[in-house]
């Protein structure tokens, strides 16, 4: 040991004088350990007792026996703890669960139950200027009093829907029984008093974590008075559907879906009906598929788009662009629909969404085949949403341009002719509603449609002023 110090001091030296020479200074020499017992540091604050020393702390004077680590004092001790969740994860009774939410709802999404059962119940009362948006002409082929058009009354409209859903296999197969109920009363023109009833049964499987199908289906039963504007009997529908829902991820949804709908109409079972009596309301099967996509583009923007088709075959005659009877033919028709949405919501209070729908008819005849393009922009805002919670300002805009291929219009032109059918129609709708407690929603509205048309019978207006109260429960 001591040669290798003595090895140590000779380096030093060197490369001092190395340095003195050069006229650098010489790089410093790392310090070396102390010398001392093993186990022990130069700090003269804290100095470690060794393990013999620390096992002869005397205890405490009247202290119990020496343990290991606190241990609690019974059993119930844990059970005791007052807690804000139970064993899953949930808020418990005695926790405030509103401020749970407030605080951490966001951070922990709840997770929705698969089987839910809930309904509503509405009231609508509203004031229309023109009930059965008749033009000022005579429209032959709907209305059964010519010369009594732009009728307005005051329309009472009651609604209940309820869907009760129960479990067959825990988490595999549930079922659901829906109903809903529409009914319309009219102040001064009872002859327009209509009720509907639909029924529907479905059974919903879960095939996958993220695919669901459905099978359904139900039948509706539509009662009105004999005598009413258009003489619309009443009918009795069925149907049966299926629906495949897949998650594709959190962001991403897709459904696809066929349904078939069958629609006889009371008296259009028999063979001896009036002139006067005939109406465009004939039986009809119809086939319909669809299919929707929805997709979370970014945390304030949303997309929607669906795709929807019909093939409808009626029971009645089809109609040449001059609205004349072709015999021996009978009406059927394609009916074509895409859809895109986009909806924005760049705060918490605004929900922005602008949508185009094409529409695109083809039918034997000539009479009802059109292409239709729909622009439309509904807002919904918060009004005041710290002072009156629940307040919101609704409004929606629509413009729809309707070209017919062949259908000539009721109207002459300078010369004497006839021109192909157009119609123009924008539609208005405002509405201040007020949602208190989550499930009751009350709220004034305003709906205005003009359809403007080179057909004098199929131009009109309507203005309707509606109050209403929602009960969701």
């Amino acid at each position: 040991m001591s040669e290798m110090k003595s090895s140590r001091i000779g380096e030093a030296v060197i490369l001092l004088v190395l340095a003195g020479r050069l006229g650098i200074a010489a790089p410093e020499e790392p310090p070396t350990a102390p010398e001392g017992p093993v186990g022990t540091t130069p700090d003269s604050f804290f100095q470690p007792l060794t393990e013999e020393e620390f096992g002869r702390i005397p205890p405490v004077e009247g202290g119990e026996e020496q343990k290991s680590f606190w241990e609690p004092a019974g059993d119930d001790f844990f059970v005791d703890i007052p807690r804000a969740l139970d064993s899953e994860g949930n808020p418990v009774e005695d926790f405030d669960e509103a401020l749970w939410r407030k605080e951490f709802g966001k951070a922990t999404p709840e997770k929705e139950e698969w089987v839910q059962s809930g309904g509503h119940l509405e009231y609508r009362g509203a004031y229309s200027t023109n009930i059965d948006q008749s033009a000022p002409g005579t429209d032959v082929d709907l209305r059964i009093r010519p010369n009594e058009t732009e009728v307005s009354d005051w329309i009472n409209t009651f609604a209940l829907g309820y869907e009760y859903q129960y479990e067959i296999v825990p988490d595999v197969l549930k079922g659901a029984v829906r109903y809903d109920l529409s009914h319309y009363n009219y102040a001064d023109e009872s002859r327009e008093n209509a009720t509907l009833h639909l029924v529907e049964l479905a059974t919903i499987q879960r095939l996958t974590e993220s695919l669901e199908w459905e099978i359904y289906g139900g039948v509706g039963i539509d009662s009105r008075q004999p005598n009413a504007q258009y003489n619309r009997e009443d009918f009795f529908q069925w149907h049966l559907g299926t629906e495949f829902r897949q998650e594709i991820d959190e962001a991403r949804n897709l459904s696809l879906g066929y349904e078939y709908r069958h629609r006889d109409y009371e008296t259009r079972q028999g063979a001896n009906l009036l002139a006067t009596e005939i109406t465009p309301f004939y039986d009809w099967a119809e086939h319909h598929l669809w299919s929707a996509y929805s997709h979370d583009l970014t945390e304030h923007l949303h997309l929607d788009a669906s795709l929807n088709y019909s093939k409808r075959d009626y029971d009645s005659t089809t109609l040449d662009e001059f609205g004349e009877p072709i015999v021996g033919e009978f009406r059927r028709y394609d009916l074509w629909e895409p859809m895109v949405a986009l909806t924005s919501t760049p705060t918490d209070h605004t929900q922005l969404t602008a949508y185009y729908v094409y529409d695109f008819l083809s039918s034997s005849g000539r009479y009802y085949d059109y292409d239709e393009s729909t622009f439309g922009v509904l807002l919904e805002q918060d009004l005041c949403p710290e002072r009156v919670p629940g307040l919101v300002f609704k409004s929606q805009f629509e413009y729809a341009n309707r070209n017919y291929d062949s259908q000539l219009s009721r109207s002459l032109l300078a010369g004497g002719h006839r021109s192909v059918r157009d119609d123009e129609r924008i539609t208005l709708y405002f509405a201040l509603e007020r949602t208190i407690e989550d499930n009751l929603t009350t709220g004034i509205d305003y709906y205005y449609v003009d359809n403007d048309s080179n057909d004098d019978y199929s131009r009109y207006q309507e203005d309707r002023y509606g109050a209403y109260v929602r009960y969701d429960f």
